[in-house]
């Protein structure tokens, strides 16, 4: 079944193992997806009842008139953990792609976005914001690097997801740029401002819209990975440690497989910062375009 666009259930969290739902953070994500030239192998419906039997119900189909010819599918929230070991996101990405559509080499509007449950941001509202404000910073101090992980022509991204509008200076003390964020809103009400980078308006999440669209497991892993060791940098780091870090402090928070192979791959990481592994070598290329990027 494909539900109409404004389609919002009750969400159904994952979890993997013994983790807290207390403690554990979240990700709902959005991937859209179309099809080249209109043309799919197989009825879309059908296709939505295929990812609905593979994912128990995990995921959900939405018409989506921003992409041409395409799909909007959502997942209902999930740890990271349960996103990388209980989730079928291989069988799911190999399905869709049989099935006629693409993500990364369809519209190039089509994005991957990622919700974090603001709950676990902090143990008060007071926290929540003050991890929210930071969040801000770094997309905004880690830009560039920000820009060449998505895949994304920056051209896009001042259409779909800009960078955010703040004032802001490396040479700032902490306390300084502390200040300066004191009275930035930290949820805003209005949802046509919705199109940018750190998107606030949304009363239970934070939505990270920076990345280009993948049907590759592993490019979807690796970006769910660098949200989440940004939300851990911003929960666990005073704003000195932030205007103190570099971009390894933030985005190999916790080192992880796929998104350590995926910074090297991108460019964004030397290959000797991290020893060699005999885990498996991640999948980036192929059908989400270049070999070695997508």
């Amino acid at each position: 079944m494909i539900y109409n666009y404004g389609y919002k259930p009750e969400p159904r969290f994952r979890y993997a193992g013994r983790e807290n739902p207390e403690k554990a953070r979240t990700y709902g994500l959005e991937l859209e997806v179309s099809t080249k030239r209109g043309v799919s192998h197989i009825d879309p419906r059908d296709l939505s009842d295929r990812l609905d039997a593979i994912t128990e119900g995990f995921v959900y189909c939405k018409s989506d008139c921003s992409v041409s010819g395409g799909l909007e599918m959502v997942t209902h929230p999930a740890s990271l953990r349960a996103h990388m070991s209980s989730v079928s996101w291989k069988h799911f990405c190999k399905t869709c792609v049989k099935a006629g559509f693409r993500s990364h080499d369809a519209d190039e509007s089509a994005g991957l976005h990622i919700h974090v449950g603001r709950a676990q941001l902090g143990r008060t509202s007071e926290e929540r914001d003050e991890v929210a404000r930071k969040l801000t910073v770094l997309f905004r101090r880690y830009w560039p690097q920000l820009v060449k992980f998505s895949r994304r022509a920056e051209s896009c991204l001042d259409q779909w997801a800009p960078r955010p509008e703040i004032r802001y200076e490396t040479s700032w003390s902490g306390a300084e740029i502390a200040q300066r964020m004191a009275d930035f809103p930290t949820y805003r009400a209005n949802h046509n401002a919705r199109y940018t980078a750190v998107n606030l308006t949304n009363g239970a999440t934070i939505e990270f819209r920076i990345f280009r669209g993948s049907l590759k497991r592993d490019t979807v892993i690796a970006a769910i990975q660098l949200v989440d060791n940004m939300c851990e940098y911003a929960m666990t780091h005073t704003w000195d440690d932030i205007q103190a870090s570099t971009w390894l402090d933030v985005a190999r928070c916790k080192p992880y497989n796929e998104l350590d192979q995926y910074l090297v791959n991108r460019g964004l990481m030397p290959s000797g910062v991290t020893p060699p592994t005999t885990r498996r070598v991640c999948d980036f290329g192929g059908i989400d375009g270049a070999p070695v990027m997508a």
